[in-house]
Parts: C-alpha cells; sequence; structure tokens
C-alpha cells in the first residue's frame, strides 16, 4: 500500500476532530449570545451623547441627553454652529458662532415599544447669550431605534434616530438623523 493510504485515515480523524471541535465551539457561542429581553422606557437610561445630522449635513451638531428609563430626561444640551442660520464670523468669539440650549425637561417625553422602537419629543429653550441669528427655540419629534443587547445595568448603549426639527413658532426645517453612545 502506497505511502499516501495509509496517511488518509491519520488525516481523516485530524479534520473530522476539528470539524467536531468547531461545532462545539459556535454551539457555545450561539448559547451565550441571547436575544435582548422586551424592552421598555426602563432600557433607556442615564447619558447619551449624540451626533445630529440635518438639511442634509448642512447642519451638524452635538446633542447630549439624560433619559430617566421613566419615559422624562433629567437633563439634555444642544449645540450646533451658528452657520445654518447666519454667516460664520472668524473675528467673532466662539460663543458668537454657535447656538446653545437646553432641554426644557418639563416638556420633554419618550415612549420605548417592547421591539425596542420609540418616539421622543424634545422641546430646547435657547441660552440666554445666544446670537439673535440662533433660532428662538427648537422642538424636535424624534422616530428612536434601540440597538445591540442591554449592558449589565439592563440599559441599551447606542440608539439610531430620525427627527423632525420645529425652528422657531410654526416653522418646519429639513429632517434630520443621527445616532447616540452612552
Amino acid at each position: 500500500m502506497p505511502r499516501r493510504w495509509s496517511q488518509a485515515p491519520k488525516l481523516l480523524a485530524l479534520l473530522g476532530g476539528a470539524g467536531l471541535a468547531l461545532g462545539i465551539a459556535a454551539a457555545r457561542a450561539e448559547a451565550q449570545a441571547s436575544a435582548p429581553p422586551p424592552f421598555t422606557n426602563a432600557n433607556y437610561a442615564n447619558r447619551y451623547v449624540c451626533n445630529v445630522t440635518a438639511g442634509g449635513n448642512q447642519a451638524v451638531a452635538i446633542m447630549k441627553i439624560n433619559p430617566n428609563g421613566k419615559g422624562r430626561y433629567t437633563a439634555g444640551t444642544f449645540l450646533t454652529p451658528i452657520s445654518p442660520f447666519a454667516m460664520f464670523d472668524p473675528t467673532a468669539t466662539p460663543p458668537s458662532n454657535f447656538c446653545s440650549y437646553s432641554l426644557d425637561t418639563s416638556t420633554s417625553t419618550y415612549a420605548i415599544d417592547s421591539h425596542g422602537s420609540g418616539s421622543e419629543v424634545l422641546t430646547w429653550a435657547p441660552a440666554t447669550s445666544n446670537n439673535a441669528a440662533c433660532p428662538p427655540g427648537l422642538v424636535f419629534n424624534t422616530r428612536t431605534e434601540l440597538r445591540n443587547s442591554v449592558n449589565g445595568n439592563n440599559v441599551v448603549a447606542r440608539t439610531l434616530f430620525t427627527l423632525g426639527v420645529q425652528v422657531g413658532p410654526g416653522a418646519l426645517s429639513a429632517p434630520g438623523d443621527g445616532y447616540c453612545l452612552k
């Protein structure tokens, strides 16, 4: 019998053993990856920092929100360059070239369904130091999706959202979107 024939059973045994080990490892990994439980408002809690774009990237902003896990917020800030509303002035101080807002926690709410989809109404009050060209107030009507599974505290670490922005009384601006991270 040629030498190759005598090595064939060894090769088959080696490949069979490797396949068995791989099958066990894959089953173990699958058992460890569990689906998240049904979502609730409690899964959306603590601080999130968000990247916001609107009007086809004509307006960009940073938003920080603190949902309380019960459908309300404890705090929030929103900061955007003045460029969507007025010309940027390179000779002005930085606060003059940005629009800053605080979340009105008495009117801002959210609700998350069992699939992790939710809606938010975020009402933003302008800083008294804002440039006069900044909008007098903003209201975001947001559709939120909780992403990934929950962490050890039963909270989701990433969200995606789309939003409609109401700028001032009665005027509707371009839609936007973004994401938030813990």
